[in-house]
């Protein structure tokens, strides 16, 4: 999970350039059609839901992965914004904060955990808002009467608006007048006819994952302004001035108070009706140079925006981050022993502790316990599991140990004992190692390596 929410924050950042430029463009976009707004924000769309990307000489982003994917791993932390006045400033006091020490009793970096647990939470929190709003809004228009093929009235409803993904249905106020009641249903149609119904449910379910962005907000808020303009251009584009005048009319007489964000529905008069009427008050068909000059804007943004950096030094990342994670595993395992000595100075003469990683966690971890008091084996081998787990926040159902005499002789297993016994057979190699076929990793700090045994050890009574 922590992977994930790692990838998912690196796309959030990435996003959010493009996002602001998006923001930008729409500001030099005023004289195209409303239209090209949405393409804009489906390539917003595009670049939160795809996790690979191009890379291009010609990128603008700063920085392809401005939290390495490791970085639980590394021994001093560090975030790669690309901006190297951030970087200076944010990384000495980053890397010394979250930096596994030796006396540290839990490793640091443990919060990516919590952060990707609230992240979910948050998900959730956002999903059942959304359902919640859908159960209250069809309660409320329970008691509807057809008004033709897939319209209904209804006393509730104080604006139009369209409801449902699959089959949507459009709901008018009851007693409408017939003139505004047209321009409702036109306005509506529109939605239909650009599937509407589909994208801004679409745009409030990525807005769910990506809620912890206060940019992903701004943009969700601006599509829905936008999918409502380009509906209003399209049902005036074509019209005279007379309906437009009266169109705008309608929009203010339908206009409600806006509410908190909603997934739903497309309502006529709830978003942005001010400069909707301005918008369509003013509304001008768009010379053939402009939406030439649009299409140009928008090929930019995505070459730009959409593309990630060339990684200048390709091979370098995955051979440094192979021997930052293996030192990190050892310095964990030195740390292990330690605690584990710690916790029975006096049953315990030697540990050894091998990490488990897969995917850059920890899958579990395997203990050789050199104890000749098997009584006070029995004892403490429960506490001992919950220090390892505690240390690694991991569940003690991933620790397995095994208890062995001075002789090497294992007696006493922990982990399902039986699954525990065969990890120690399928791994004794780990603790018998030659002592010429030891190499320490580059930049292992080894003068703790003493409790990693290079040999197989007989304690002589």
């Amino acid at each position: 999970m922590c992977s994930i929410f790692i990838k998912a924050l690196n796309l959030s950042i990435n996003a959010s350039w493009l996002i602001l430029a998006v923001i930008v463009a729409r500001l030099l976009l005023k004289k195209a059609p409303r239209w090209i707004s949405c393409l804009l924000w489906g390539m917003v769309a595009l670049r939160l839901i795809c996790p690979v990307s191009i890379e291009s000489v010609l990128s603008l982003l700063p920085s392809a992965e401005v939290v390495p994917g490791n970085i639980q791993m590394v021994e001093r932390p560090y975030i790669d914004s690309g901006i190297s006045i951030i970087d200076n400033n944010v990384n000495p006091g980053l890397g010394e904060a979250l930096k596994p020490g030796i006396e540290d009793s839990m490793n640091p970096m443990q919060g990516i955990v919590a952060a990707g647990m609230m992240w979910i939470v948050g998900i959730a929190i956002m999903l059942v808002y959304a359902l919640v709003s859908f159960l209250i809004l069809k309660k409320r228009v329970r008691a509807s009467v057809s008004a033709g093929e897939g319209i209904y009235e209804c006393d509730e409803v104080e604006s139009p608006f369209i409801l449902g993904i699959l089959k949507p249905i459009i709901y008018v106020p009851s007693g409408l007048d017939e003139k505004i009641l047209d321009m409702v249903l036109a306005h509506e149609y529109a939605h239909l006819k650009r599937h509407d119904h589909w994208w801004k449910p679409f745009g409030y379910a990525l807005l769910s994952v990506y809620w912890f962005n206060p940019v992903c907000w701004i943009a969700y808020i601006l599509l829905c302004r936008d999918i409502e303009a380009a509906c209003d251009e399209r049902v005036i584009r074509d019209q005279t001035k007379e309906y437009a005048a009266d169109y705008s009319q309608a929009l203010l007489s339908m206009s409600v108070r806006k509410r908190f964000i909603a997934a739903c529905p497309i309502a006529f008069g709830e978003t942005g009706v001010k400069s909707r009427i301005k918008g369509v008050l003013n509304y001008r068909k768009p010379a053939f140079w402009v939406v030439i000059a649009a299409f140009i804007i928008c090929v930019a943004v995505a070459i730009f925006f959409m593309t990630n950096p060339k990684d200048d030094h390709p091979n370098v990342s995955i051979s440094s981050t192979l021997n930052e994670e293996t030192r990190i595993k050892y310095q964990n395992e030195i740390r292990l022993n330690e605690i584990i000595c710690d916790y029975a100075p006096d049953v315990i003469d030697f540990t050894s502790a091998n990490i488990s990683i897969q995917d850059g966690l920890v899958n579990c971890v395997n203990v050789v316990i050199f104890c000749n008091d098997k009584e006070k084996a029995s004892e403490v081998q429960n506490g001992i599991a919950d220090a390892v787990s505690d240390y690694l926040g991991i569940d003690t159902k991933s620790v397995f140990m095994a208890f062995v005499d001075h002789e090497g002789n294992p007696y006493l297993y922990y982990g399902a004992s039986l699954e525990a016994r065969d990890i120690y057979e399928e791994t004794s190699h780990i603790y018998s190692l030659p002592d010429d076929s030891y190499e320490a990793p580059d930049n292992v700090v080894t003068e703790s390596m003493d409790y990693l045994p290079t040999e197989k050890i007989i304690i002589d009574d």
